[in-house]
């Protein structure tokens, strides 16, 4: 499930997670939809190749916690250039990923030459 911020209208509802442990998800009464997922690995296999320049922005309400080290040991992760990550409270981990976990999987991915700079989108 999807769960939706219904409340924060200053912020444009930024606050939808796939985490119940969200505070604007918490907010707006745990009010969730179905989506779809994709699976990043299998999106970068499947629609680029070797020879292309590839950005990915990834704002994803704390999944990034449980995204990351999956992506990290993936051979399709040497097909990203740059990575733009917003990097959200490690309580919205689906899987308990800790602070040493996530840095680690930084650092393959630095190491398999994507590069990852400092990122924060203020929205407004």
């Amino acid at each position: 499930s999807f769960y939706l911020d219904t409340t924060n209208t200053q912020h444009n509802f930024w606050g939808s997670s796939l985490s119940t442990e969200h505070p604007d998800v918490q907010k707006s009464g745990m009010e969730h939809v179905d989506v779809t997922l994709m699976n990043l690995n299998r999106l970068l296999k499947e629609n680029t190749i070797p020879g292309d320049w590839v950005m990915v922005k990834m704002d994803i309400e704390g999944a990034e916690w449980d995204i990351l080290p999956c992506l990290a040991e993936a051979d399709s992760a040497s097909l990203i250039d740059r990575l733009y990550v917003e990097v959200h409270p490690q309580k919205l981990s689906m899987r308990g990923t800790t602070d040493a976990a996530l840095k680690e999987a930084e650092d393959k991915l630095k190491q398999r030459g994507v590069d990852i700079p400092p990122y924060f989108s203020d929205t407004f």
